[in-house]
């Protein structure tokens, strides 16, 4: 499974070249974070910002989702730690459901709506805030894992072959890894990394389930257009993969999406 390519670094016209291409981890747990991204080139990088801008909230706001029975477990979520290295990792015990897609495709809104949380995992309006493996406790040995999303941004070649031997061997070797969560844009699903994922969580026969997000940029009618043919695609390359129809906004399949948590952190017969 390939999950960072090898290819060059985008141009210097790039925007998100700011940070300059240095970065490291400092003694106290400051430093690096990273922002994936596929350029032209086929190459997958990353951006950086302090590990102390993850943080649970001092005085949590919760989300209003109407009666869904796993409110409360979901509403006990914390933040636990994030991860630069396999040597982090916690124990390989028990269940983790990892969060995965593009940096504009609204995880982080989708975890807070999941948890009811507001601020649990922080929205940005510059996409791929989410930059180390980001564990949230739901109970013990039961964690949410949030990955980089990949969007653009330029780092040195020695931090992307990390960041790809990291990911590479989290997503095809942890065996708490009960299902892997893709989020995609609704208008545009199904990238290049998105299949690259979907072709790994293949290879080693892990569940992924698709939330297609921000349903509510388009009609009722042609959202489930496009869910009807995501779900035609799926069947013929991915069998393995489902999907549902999602929205932040108004809360659209959140109880569908919790029943699938539910399975793979075994609160439930998986569906």
């Amino acid at each position: 499974m390939t999950v960072f390519g090898s290819g060059d670094l985008p141009p210097a016209r790039n925007r998100a070249t700011r940070a300059g291409g240095q970065a490291s981890l400092g003694g106290d747990g400051t430093g690096v974070c990273l922002n994936r991204s596929r350029p032209e080139s086929g190459s997958f990088i990353y951006q950086f910002r302090p590990l102390s801008s993850m943080r649970n909230p001092n005085d949590t706001t919760y989300i209003s989702t109407g009666a869904v029975p796993t409110a409360g477990r979901w509403r006990g979520v914390r933040f636990l730690y994030s991860v630069n290295a396999l040597a982090q990792l916690p124990p390989d015990t028990g269940r983790e459901v990892a969060f995965a897609g593009r940096s504009n495709a609204g995880k982080s809104s989708a975890i807070n709506l999941l948890t009811s949380q507001r601020q649990l995992a922080r929205v940005s309006k510059t996409p791929g805030r989410t930059q180390l493996l980001n564990f949230f406790l739901v109970e013990p040995d039961r964690y949410l894992v949030d990955l980089p999303g990949y969007g653009y941004a330029r780092v040195p070649d020695s931090i992307r072959r990390h960041w790809g031997e990291l990911l590479e061997r989290y997503l095809t070797g942890r065996a708490a890894l009960r299902g892997l969560l893709l989020l995609m844009d609704i208008r545009h699903p199904l990238t290049d990394m998105d299949r690259q994922l979907l072709d790994g969580c293949a290879a080693r026969e892990l569940p992924a389930h698709i939330l297609l997000t921000k349903a509510d940029k388009l009609s009722r009618g042609a959202a489930l257009a496009a869910l009807a043919q995501l779900k035609r695609r799926l069947a013929t390359n991915y069998p393995g993969a489902s999907a549902q129809l999602f929205s932040a906004l108004t809360s659209q399949g959140i109880g569908e999406a919790h029943a699938r948590l539910d399975g793979w952190l075994g609160y439930r017969e998986e569906p």
